[in-house]
């Protein structure tokens, strides 16, 4: 499927995060927040040096379920998800840590009954034009004692025009089916024309915000464009 398709499918995909390279061959992250309460809409991203947060519009008590760390990059290094595993992922990854064993370590968001996956991608740069890229999500059955379920995609040469997408949830607002399975996927045009398609493309009543960048060998560029 494209990209356009792949975020149509779900009534409700709750968090959204696509890497690829576009048509031109440029490689970008796009990333995209929806939501069905009230506390996960008053949501919104907030760039920095070197990172990315999602952060409460109105300056509430903090939530780790909600607001973290969606990005950081430095070093040839970027690491994107959906949740407080982001930052330490990004350290041990960066202290040397294999990424499959640091994958691993993470589970599930603790929010019965749903169990939320925590997804992300971590990107290596460095000085080869390909990016080296493992797709990731980790999710939960509720089974009794829950168990565990990790789906790894490792790409190693993403050609233009294709690119990764990887999402917390599938089916509808009212039946949440969870998801955190990679997907390969086609993409026509500029990464930043798939950013307007993505909004265009997802329930109004459930789509927060998006945004996207491109990755170069020193990590996320900014500045980030924002729907």
């Amino acid at each position: 499927m494209n990209v356009v398709d792949y975020v149509s499918s779900s009534g409700y995909p709750g968090r959204i995060i696509i890497t690829g390279r576009d048509a031109a061959g440029t490689l970008f992250i796009l990333y995209t927040l929806t939501g069905r309460s009230a506390a996960s809409k008053r949501r919104e991203f907030r760039p920095a040096v070197d990172r990315l947060e999602v952060v409460d519009t109105e300056g509430g008590p903090f939530d780790p379920l909600r607001h973290y760390a969606a990005a950081v990059s430095q070093r040839g290094l970027a690491v994107i998800g959906n949740g407080d595993h982001v930052v330490p992922l990004f350290s041990k990854i960066s202290e040397g840590q294999d990424p499959y064993s640091a994958i691993g370590q993470i589970d599930a968001e603790p929010d019965p009954p749903i169990w939320t996956p925590r997804i992300g991608t971590v990107a290596f740069l460095g000085e080869s034009p390909r990016a080296h890229l493992v797709v990731f999500g980790a999710a939960r059955r509720p089974t009794d004692p829950p168990a565990g379920n990790r789906a790894v995609l490792t790409v190693n040469a993403l050609e233009a025009g294709h690119a990764i997408g990887v999402k917390t949830y599938r089916g509808s607002v009212n039946d949440v089916v969870v998801d955190g399975v990679p997907v390969k996927m086609t993409l026509n045009g500029e990464w930043s024309d798939a950013l307007t398609h993505l909004q265009q493309a997802i329930d109004p009543a459930v789509f927060i915000a998006s945004v996207g960048t491109t990755l170069t060998q020193d990590g996320l560029a900014a500045p980030w464009s924002r729907h």
